[in-house]
């Protein structure tokens, strides 16, 4: 049997995992639950995304983006905001908006 540091055995499930798991087995008792926890959706993806994710790849948008993600991607995102929340998206040095898969990825970063 192979050894574990005290260190590794002194780990704990995290606060986030807890949380879904948590909404996941009071979901399975029947009760109207909504989770926060994991920044998953709870429906399925809609079409139009699948389709852009497939023609990203056929683009070849598949390494991994730079810090504050692909610059036509900001660009698209800044007219979506004029276009559809009549707000103006101001890039200061392109570091105003950034874009990427955890929240708290980017409030680690941020800080």
């Amino acid at each position: 049997m192979q050894q574990v540091s005290d260190r590794l055995n002194r780990l704990t499930e995290s606060a986030t995992i807890a949380m879904a798991r948590k909404s996941r087995e009071l979901k399975s008792q029947g009760r109207d639950i909504i989770s926060l926890s994991l920044g998953e959706p709870d429906f399925n993806t809609p079409d139009f995304i699948k389709e852009a994710a497939k023609e990203g790849i056929d683009q070849n948008y598949t390494k991994y983006m730079p810090v504050n993600g692909y610059e036509d991607l900001r660009d698209a995102i800044s007219i979506k905001f004029k276009r559809d929340n009549g707000l103006r998206v101001v890039f200061i040095f392109n570091s105003s908006l950034r874009i990427d898969c955890s929240l708290s990825k980017n409030c680690f970063k941020i800080i």
